[in-house]
């Protein structure tokens, strides 16, 4: 879904197991996380991904502006760790960063799945989504929002409730948010 942009952000690039995936198939690809520990470990691990670049960044603080206006952005398994109140500002600084024709690409769990995980997982899921939320939030900042649904390694447009985890693709940001300088 990424291939041939030009410049590609990872919001919570975690370990960054898929930034070799990604990178091979993007021309700059920064990989951003809030935590610098995270960050300088992932940094050491793939210093090899020549077109990556390693940088703290917290998306509920402010728009990314390293790079100018971002081809793309992508956050998997970031959304449902992140404190509901912060959420709007979250996603509002995330698109910022986007270019006017720029693709975003939130993955998270289904909140119906929610009841099969283990009390560990429950405890750090703090912010789950059904189909309807996850694309009533999207759609609050893209005019356009394509969800698919996943069980296992199947991507599909299935049955929603049986999802075990959604991928929303939005595109067609709507206006930018001004701010105060």
């Amino acid at each position: 879904m990424l291939e041939g942009r030009r410049t590609v952000m990872e919001v919570g690039c975690g370990d960054g197991i898929g930034l070799p995936v990604i990178a091979q198939s993007v021309q700059q690809l920064y990989a951003t996380d809030w935590d610098q520990d995270i960050i300088d470990d992932a940094q050491q691990r793939l210093a090899f991904l020549e077109n990556c670049c390693f940088q703290r960044y917290d998306a509920t603080q402010q728009p990314f502006r390293e790079a100018g206006p971002l081809d793309a952005i992508y956050l998997l398994d970031v959304l449902e760790h992140l404190d509901p109140s912060l959420e709007r500002e979250f996603l509002t600084n995330v698109t910022d960063s986007l270019s006017d024709d720029g693709v975003c690409i939130i993955g998270t769990p289904n909140i119906e799945a929610a009841r099969f995980s283990t009390p560990q997982s429950q405890a750090g899921h703090i912010n789950l989504k059904s189909h309807e939320s996850l694309r009533a939030l999207a759609e609050r900042h893209f005019k356009q929002v394509f969800l698919f649904c996943m069980n296992d390694e199947v991507l599909h447009t299935g049955f929603y409730p049986m999802a075990h985890y959604f991928l929303a693709l939005a595109v067609n940001r709507r206006s930018r948010v001004t701010r105060p300088s």
